[in-house]
């Protein structure tokens, strides 16, 4: 798997795991919440085990990887340790770490969608910018007569390689 797809596919899930993490406080019951939280921390920490084996994720995600898996993994343990019921239990300590928890994996989903967005955005670019080889145009129709500095052959070439970049990266 590419590094773009296991970028793009750990920051979705790092996105609704902060979702399901900090939704769930104000949605469920206690009982709910500390499986909640202890499922988006699993999934969290699951998704950057899968993604840290990809090549090519970029030094800025790798940076952002650790504080998010640390955060999943703190998750995990503070939902599973803190008592909802008995002697020292607190009803909303489970609530607010599992909002403020939710809110770092949220954040650091979206800066990893932003970070994928604007590698794809920039490869876009140089695309479109390059001149591509003839051989394309050719191959289609050998016969045809295609001179290399025509205004629009460049162009053309450049349109088709950049519809074909945005078919292949949807």
């Amino acid at each position: 798997m590419t590094g773009d797809r296991a970028r793009f596919i750990t920051a979705v899930v790092l996105v609704a795991a902060g979702v399901a993490a900090a939704v769930g406080p104000f949605t469920f019951d206690v009982g709910t919440q500390r499986w909640l939280g202890f499922g988006a921390g699993v999934a969290t920490v699951l998704a950057l085990m899968f993604g840290f084996a990809a090549r090519g994720r970029g030094v800025a995600q790798r940076l952002l990887d650790l504080p998010t898996a640390l955060v999943g993994a703190w998750l995990m343990v503070v939902t599973r340790a803190i008592e909802s019921t008995g002697a020292g239990s607190s009803i909303h300590a489970v609530k607010w770490l599992n909002l403020s928890a939710g809110a770092a994996l949220l954040g650091a989903g979206l800066v990893g969608l932003l970070l994928h967005e604007s590698k794809l955005e920039r490869s876009l670019r140089v695309a479109q910018a390059e001149r591509w080889p003839i051989t394309a145009r050719r191959s289609r129709d050998p016969e045809a007569e295609f001179d290399a500095q025509a205004v629009d052959g460049p162009q053309t070439l450049n349109e088709r390689y950049a519809d074909a970049v945005s078919r292949a990266a949807r």
